[in-house]
C-alpha cells in the first residue's frame, strides 16, 4: 500500500455498517554508510563484534519509528609507517652521526621536539623519534655513545745518541696500540 487515508466498510451479522477509517503512514528504512579507518594492529567495534580486517560490515538495528536501519561500516586498515634508526653505536668525541627516519607522507617527532626527518646527534644518549603517517604511528629508538679520545703525551722532544735508548710510555687503561 502507499501512504493516505482508507475507508473500509463491514457488515455485521445483524446488517448493521461499521466504517474504518484508515490513515496509513509509511516510515522511511534508514540505511546510513560510514568509512572508518583504523591503524595495523588496532581494533574497532562494528556490527556486535571487535573487527581488524579490513571489509564492509553491515548491522540491522530497529529504528525509533520501529522500521528496520542499516548501517554499512567500510573499514580499512593503515599499515604502520616503518622506522628503523639502527643499533647501537658507539662514537668517538668530535664525531656526528646523522639519524634518518625518513618516510613517505610522514611527520615526525624526536625526543628534542624536533620534526625534521633527520637529526645530527653529536652527544652520547638515548634518541628516540615517532614517526607518523595516515594516523598511524611507529616509534623506534638508539643509545648513542661518544667515548673521549685518549690524550696521548709522549713528552717533550728529546735528543739521543746513537747507542742511547729513551722508553716511552703512553699505558691507558682499556687501549690498545699500533
Amino acid at each position: 500500500h502507499a501512504a493516505g487515508n482508507y475507508i473500509d466498510t463491514f457488515s455485521t451479522s445483524l446488517g448493521c455498517d461499521s466504517i474504518v477509517f484508515t490513515h496509513l503512514n509509511i516510515n522511511p528504512i534508514y540505511f546510513n554508510s560510514y568509512f572508518k579507518s583504523i591503524c595495523q594492529g588496532d581494533s574497532i567495534f562494528l556490527a556486535g563484534f571487535w573487527r581488524s580486517t579490513p571489509g564492509v560490515y553491515n548491522e540491522t538495528l530497529i529504528a525509533s519509528t520501529g522500521c528496520d536501519s542499516t548501517n554499512s561500516t567500510t573499514l580499512s586498515v593503515n599499515p604502520l609507517p616503518t622506522v628503523n634508526l639502527g643499533n647501537d653505536k658507539t662514537l668517538c668525541e668530535g664525531q656526528s652521526v646523522v639519524l634518518n627516519a625518513s618516510t613517505t607522507n610522514a611527520s615526525y617527532l624526536w625526543q628534542n621536539n624536533s620534526s625534521n626527518a633527520t637529526l645530527t646527534a653529536t652527544q652520547s644518549g638515548l634518541y628516540w623519534v615517532e614517526v607518523t603517517s595516515n594516523n598511524c604511528s611507529s616509534r623506534d629508538s638508539i643509545q648513542l655513545t661518544f667515548n673521549p679520545v685518549p690524550v696521548v703525551d709522549l713528552g717533550p722532544d728529546q735528543s739521543l745518541c746513537p747507542d742511547d735508548k729513551a722508553t716511552l710510555d703512553v699505558t691507558l687503561a682499556n687501549a690498545t696500540y699500533v
